[in-house]
């Protein structure tokens, strides 16, 4: 069983408008911001956001884009 979402990052194209949006829709408190990313804690998650503003948002591979959860120790091989 999946434990928990520890770690979420994500790319946007507009670093300032999606600050806003987790400031003012999600609450996120804000723990530092610069030019080109941002990292929040919303609930118990972590949260990153990198801006990359010419990356082709349909081809995710090409984007700094995960999430990091953690599983426990005896289910890793069922996981893998």
């Amino acid at each position: 069983m999946i434990q928990s979402i520890n770690h979420m990052t994500y790319s946007v194209s507009n670093l300032s408008k999606s600050v806003s949006f987790y400031k003012v829709i999600l609450k996120a408190n804000i723990l530092l911001e610069s030019d080109k990313t941002a990292y929040f804690t919303l609930g118990g998650l972590w949260l990153a956001l990198n801006e990359e503003e010419n990356v082709p948002r349909n081809e995710i591979q090409y984007s700094y884009t995960h999430i990091a959860f953690k599983i426990d120790e005896r289910e890793f091989d069922e996981w893998h």
